[in-house]
């Protein structure tokens, strides 16, 4: 769930910069506590927790993007692969995000 959310956060929804590197980070950090929580949270009717983790901490952290100004987001129509996206936003050709 960790990885998923590196690949998520960490240049595909945002240009991967230094600040969208540690907006990725912490992302996978909170996803990291997440699991055990909904873990234990579906144990007792012995669900698994599958990638919800990561579901939820995506989406939580494309929610809270209008509050940190320094991380780049990609339009979801303009998001091709990191490198392509780093690319394209030195270049200033990169859509604005959301």
């Amino acid at each position: 769930n960790a990885t998923l959310t590196a690949i998520a956060l960490g240049g595909f929804f945002y240009v991967f910069t230094k600040m969208g590197a540690v907006y990725t980070l912490f992302g996978v950090v909170v996803t990291t506590f997440v699991w055990p929580a909904i873990a234990t949270f579906l144990a007792p009717i012995g669900m698994p927790t599958f990638t919800f983790p990561f579901v939820l901490t995506t989406w939580l952290f494309l929610i809270a993007k209008p509050g940190f100004g320094a991380v780049r987001a990609v339009a979801p129509a303009d998001a091709t692969y990191p490198e392509d996206n780093l690319r394209r936003w030195k270049a200033d050709t990169l859509a604005a995000g959301y």
